[in-house]
This record gives C-alpha cells, structure tokens and sequence, in this order.
C-alpha cells in the first residue's frame, strides 16, 4: 500500500461558464490525460490551497459522477489547505473517478465563484508475466526473455510518451537502481532506443528483453511498475518500489518480483576424440564410429573432409547439420583403389576436430603367395582325397593353377627348312629360373608329325613363339595353346 498525495492551488476558472473545473495534470508528458495512476489498496490524498486564503468547497455534483466520493468529504465548506483521502478498492466505480473543488472567492462579474479544479483518479491494474509464467527461469547471456503483462485494465491509450507501464531489471547488488540492458554487447530492449526501461502499453501487452552477450552472471529482479505524477513519495517516478504491481496481486513495496538467473552458456564442444584407422581392399567402403564426450548440449558440424561422410546417432550429417549432445559419430569413406595407398580425413564439431582416420588399401599380394593361392605352410586348409584312399590329391601346401592367356598359330612350310610364328607376348611375367610356368599345347596336321612344331620361349622379351620344322614336303599344321602358372 502506497500512500500518493498532490498538493495544488485551485486554478482561476470561474464557476457555472465554459472551462470551469479544468482538469489538473501534474505530468503532461507522461500521464497527459489525467491527476494520478494508482493500484487497489493505494491511498489517495489532494491537499487544496485557494489563492485568497479562503474556504474551499468539495463539490458532490451531480452533474458529473464523483463516486467513489472522500472518505472525509462530509464537512463542507474546509479551510484553505485541506486534504480530501480515499482509500483505493476494488469496485467498480473505483477505476476511474473525478473530484470536483471551488473556491468562496466571488468571480469579479458577480456570477459564480472565482477558482474551481478537476482531480481525476485512474487505479491501474495488470500481472507482470515472465515467458509466460511467474516461475524462476535460468537463461544465458544472448538469450532472449519476454516480458508481459496479463489481465491489464486501467491504463490510458498511449499518446506519445504517455501512459505506459514500465519493466525495470536489478542486479543482485542492487534493489534501488536498475541497470540499463542496452549498456551491454547486443543487448536491450525492445523499441525503447537506449531507455533503462521495457514499455507496454494497451495495444502492446508485451516487451522483448535481449541480454548482451556479455551481460553479467547472477540472479536479477524484475519489476513492474506505473507513473507516479504525485508529491509524494519522493521515489523514482518511474520504477520505484511504491509503484509496483506484483505477480501476485500485492502491490507496493511488498509486490513480488520475477527473477532470472544469467549463466554462462554450456561448452557444447565435445572432447578430443578419434577413430580407429583401418586397413582394408581396393575401393571398399570403410567406416568407424565413435560415441562423443563432454558436451553441455547439442552441437553443429563445423567442418568434413571431402570424399568422407558421417552420421549422427544414424541421421546424415554435413557441415551445418546440428550434433545431439554426446552424439554417436559414424565416419565413412571409400578406400583407394590403388594397393598401399591411403585415404585421410577428419570432421570438425563445434571447434573440436578429430584425429585424421587413415584408411590404408591393403598392399599388392605377391606372386606365389598364399593370398593369390600358392603354397603355404597353414595348417589350415582344404584337401581332396584320392577316391578309395587316404591319399590327398590338393591341399592348402600345393599350388593352384591360374590359366592366364590361350590362342592358336598356324604355319606353313614347302621344302625342307624352319618356319617360326610371330613372337607372342604373355600377360605375366616369365621367369627362366622357375617351374611356376608352362605353356600347354596341342598341334593338328595331317601333313606332319605332332613334334615337328613346338613353342620357343625367350624371357628376355617375356614372349614365346612357334616353330614348324620340315624335312620334305609341303607340310602344314595349327598349335592350339594355353599359358598357365601354377
């Protein structure tokens, strides 16, 4: 409960012509349209002073509806100086209600009295609200918080910068100064330029408060309050604790307040992190997962190396893609196509980049070895057993053999003599010191013996050749042949 009381001195308006009784505004600014804004439970007090020292009248009229009337407007005529009071209530005809003075001091004209005054009394109501609610909120420096207010009745339509109920912000050092939101990075409030103040008014309930990305951490008290035009108290206009309407419907230096706590944002980076490298065939997909630790919400991608995908908890990510918190990462790749070479990369979360995952494509199997299906030492394998025995026909200590190339030559010869066919290059490499190779053969002719014409081969040049041999004779024959290793 606030007690507000005006003193003023009665204006020189005659009585009974036009513009007798003008209205007292004591803030045309800020309340242009009328004496006082006030809040049930208040206690209003005008102290009138007539110029000439002599009585002053309170008029009950009946032309204009005065009720609620003063509590003490039952004597009549009052000595110069007098104060009329009312308790504000909750009734109806409290909203909004005018009193009516005039002076003893005869008009110069001889028709009516010389001095007359309108007061005009508004009680304010409204429920400061905080995104919605009255509960405490935890937030971060750059959120954002909404303030409004809810069940608003009382207050004037807007007219400039009149009429308006005001948000004030303390710091936790603080209950009597307001900080001003604007004096940090980014921050402030709404519409109000660099004002230490968040407005509303009837046609806009509601005011957005942006907190400076280096506003300070704590907890802070929020208040709502109306103008106050009066003589006393001598508080703040604006935001002083007697003007205050609470959340809870207490009013004054008693009316709660809504509160948030500012704390430093969570470190969404995760921390270090790898996967494990991999060695794998020509051209195969690989992956490697790895579940995320560390962070204090959800992160994004920041960076992905070309040629590598990844997932998040199974949902495709890419740069930008948002990471849930302690995410599982899946990293994938395509191994090089080329034996012994390797593919690298990494992603970036947040400002965390992880180790670079090395997939290594597998080196070149070697002739002969055990990977290409050439002896071993294993005693692990396959045998075949000779039909009816014990005897093993093919285990994994023998050697497989590979058909590499076939084809077939036909040569011709009239006379005794050799005759050799162009030189045949063999898609492998031919090793004189070895048995790994042979070239298998079958010749046709009905002009000469099988053994007349056989294969040459030179492994300087890694080819081999026919050779027909003639004794006598026109003589012919075709060599069908297959090169194998083994």
């Amino acid at each position: 409960m606030t007690t507000y009381n005006v003193s003023f001195s009665l204006a020189e308006a005659q009585t009974g012509v036009s513009g007798h009784y003008p209205l007292l505004i004591k803030n045309s600014t800020y309340i242009p349209d009328s004496t006082l804004y006030v809040k049930t439970g208040d206690i209003v007090q005008y102290t009138v002073t007539e110029p000439n020292g002599l009585l002053v009248t309170y008029n009950n009229t009946t032309v204009s509806d005065t009720n609620p009337d003063p509590s003490n407007s039952g004597t009549n005529p009052r000595s110069s100086g007098s104060t009329w009071s009312y308790t504000v209530g909750t009734d109806s005809e409290d909203a909004l209600f005018d009193w009516y003075w005039f002076s003893q001091t005869v008009h110069s004209s001889g028709s009516g009295r010389a001095f007359s005054q309108r007061v005009r009394t508004r009680r304010v109501e409204g429920a400061p609200k905080m995104n919605g609610g009255t509960s405490a909120i935890t937030v971060n420096p750059g959120n954002t918080i909404t303030f409004s207010v809810s069940n608003l009745d009382g207050l004037a339509a807007k007219s400039g910068n009149g009429n308006f109920l005001y948000f004030s912000i303390f710091p936790p050092t603080s209950t009597t100064v307001p900080i001003n939101p604007h004096s940090y990075t980014g921050g402030g409030w709404e519409g109000t330029g660099t004002g230490v103040l968040g407005r509303i008014d009837t046609t806009d309930t509601d005011t957005i408060l942006t907190l400076g990305s280096n506003f300070p951490l704590g907890t802070y008290s929020v208040f709502l309050t109306h103008f106050n035009a009066a003589d006393s108290p001598a508080g703040n206009d604006f935001y002083g604790s007697e003007h205050r309407l609470g959340a809870d419907g207490v009013m004054g230096n008693s009316a709660s307040a809504l509160q948030f706590t500012v704390q430093a944002p969570p470190d969404t980076n995760p921390n270090a992190f790898a996967f494990t490298n991999a060695t794998t065939t020509r051209s195969t997909d690989a992956s490697s997962s790895v579940t995320l630790a560390g962070m204090g919400g959800a992160s994004t991608v920041t960076a992905i190396t070309s040629g590598f995908t990844a997932t998040a908890n199974g949902t495709a990510i890419s740069a930008g893609s948002a990471v849930p918190q302690n995410a599982t990462i899946v990293l994938s790749t395509t191994s090089s196509n080329t034996y012994g070479a390797t593919v690298t990369g990494s992603i970036q979360i947040g400002t965390t980049t992880s180790t670079n995952w090395v997939v290594t494509t597998e080196a070149a199997p070697a002739a002969g070895s055990a990977a290409s299906g050439v002896s071993g030492t294993s005693a692990y394998g396959v045998a075949i057993l000779k039909p009816g025995a014990a005897t093993q026909i093919f285990n994994q200590n023998m050697r497989v053999t590979n058909l590499i190339a076939t084809g077939n030559v036909s040569l011709s010869k009239n006379g005794a003599g050799n005759v050799d066919s162009s030189n045949i290059t063999i898609p492998d490499t031919i090793i004189s010191t070895t048995s790994a190779y042979a070239i298998l053969y079958h010749v046709v002719s009905s002009t000469v013996r099988e053994d007349r014409m056989f294969p040459i081969v030179d492994t300087s040049n890694n080819t081999f050749k026919f050779r027909l041999q003639n004794i006598t004779g026109n003589v012919s024959a075709t060599a069908y042949w297959s090169f194998v290793r083994y």
